[in-house]
């Protein structure tokens, strides 16, 4: 077999097949099937829109439960530790009282010896960790 009969035989071989198909009637079919992929792709499309915005709220919750339930931090305790955690939820004031009635060392005090008025929260912990021994 020649290649130019081969050409001629390849040539034939999808007109019998084509003669017998409404092209107006299959361009219509293709369209419908196009919408209808269209109207579930956009249904998909919400569905994930509405997932991710599920996920959303409930990192959301998560968050505002997170910070509700932690314990809230004053701006001169922020950062800082301490040893005597029995004294943690004393405010600067309750801890004044505190040194004002155990008995004061002369070594206990700080070499500047400011009075209690003017130490700061760190200056009054380290004062009563001084004094416990």
């Amino acid at each position: 077999m020649t290649p130019e009969e081969l050409e001629r035989l390849a040539a034939g071989l999808g007109r019998e097949a084509g003669e017998g198909v409404d092209s107006e009637r299959v361009a219509t079919r293709v369209l419908a099937r196009l919408e209808e992929q269209k109207v579930v792709l956009l249904a998909s499309r919400r569905r994930l829109v509405r997932w991710i915005g599920g996920v959303a709220a409930a990192a959301l919750l998560l968050l505002a439960v997170g910070l509700a339930l932690a314990p809230a931090a004053g701006p001169d305790r922020a950062g800082t530790e301490t040893v005597l955690h029995e004294l943690d939820q004393l405010d600067a004031e309750q801890l004044e009282e505190l040194l004002e009635i155990m008995p004061v060392t002369a070594s206990a005090l700080p070499p500047e010896s400011s009075p209690l008025s003017e130490l700061d929260t760190i200056k009054l912990e380290r004062l009563l960790r001084s004094l416990e021994g």
